[in-house]
């Protein structure tokens, strides 16, 4: 990087997820029902694989050690017509002001697309917003995207086939993955808006030239807390919400029958990571 703080867009997304997304979810969708979390009245129901939320926001970052944009614009993958500037952004904190601001004009716009995309020159620290992506990689024609994701990538609690047309992944984590796996050097970056686990919340997700790197989610622990356990913090009035982050890291393993395997998996004590202006080292916590 020749200027500028390192950016690790993984916790620039997990901050949005656990302080944007997570406020809204927790004043506007979630409540506690004899010891589970379920939907208020009203609300789509809260159903793990399910249908995305579309009270909460989804989010796609990529990133190359280079420009991008302009590439995935003379292969047709960038879609847009007009490309925006890319615009400097300082280090973590200049990122997610500068995704707050974008989805807060997209909100005050009122337009149909819940979805945000970005494209970030992670050697010059610049970010262009992205509106439209092809949903086609020509040298990934045919691919199985179940070779790129665990078992248990869509639902904890039974296998979904990622690839079927329906209930399978959709169009923006097909995107992530293809990206990741087409282009030299790129790590793709995503808020998943489809409920995941017991709470409703979706995953935050990295992805890699193999497939699925990270993921960040939530759980809910209801009883009584334990001192070994980093509790994620909760607004005022909202305690009766005993959250942990689940942080799994993942390798491919292609003696299994599904490349992608966890590698490991520990509870995050997202206080380590956030918030983003304190100043710290780069951290791939």
């Amino acid at each position: 990087m020749e200027n500028g703080k390192r950016i690790y867009p993984f916790n620039v997304l997990l901050q949005f997820n656990l302080e944007d997304n997570l406020d809204n979810w927790f004043r506007n969708y979630a409540r506690i029902v004899k010891g589970r979390i379920e939907s208020k009245p009203g609300e789509p129901l809260i159903e793990e694989g399910g249908e995305e939320n579309e009270k909460l926001k989804g989010i796609l970052v990529l990133e190359n050690g280079d420009t991008l944009v302009s590439r995935l614009k003379e292969d047709r993958i960038v879609l847009d017509t007009i490309i925006p500037p890319a615009v400097y952004v300082d280090g973590e904190s200049g990122l997610l002001d500068y995704i707050r601001k974008a989805v807060k004009g997209e909100n005050s716009s009122r337009k149909k697309s819940r979805e945000s995309s970005y494209a970030l020159d992670g050697k010059h620290n610049r970010v262009t917003r992205v509106r439209e992506f092809s949903n086609n990689i020509d040298s990934l024609d045919g691919i199985l995207f179940k070779d790129y994701v665990p078992t248990d990538f869509i639902s904890t609690q039974e296998y979904i086939d990622p690839d079927e047309p329906e209930g399978g992944i959709g169009t923006k984590t097909r995107n992530a993955i293809r990206l990741a796996l087409g282009y030299p050097n790129v790590r793709t970056f995503q808020i998943k808006r489809t409920p995941y686990s017991n709470t409703g919340m979706g995953v935050v997700t990295e992805f890699g030239k193999d497939g699925l790197v990270r993921t960040v989610h939530l759980e809910y622990m209801p009883g009584k807390k334990s001192p070994n356990i980093p509790y994620v913090p909760v607004p005022p009035g909202f305690e009766r919400f005993q959250l942990v982050a689940i942080d799994r890291r993942y390798k491919r393993d292609d003696r299994n029958e599904r490349g992608i395997v966890c590698a490991s998996k520990n509870y995050l004590d997202v206080r380590e990571v956030l918030p983003l202006s304190v100043d710290r080292d780069y951290i791939n916590a």
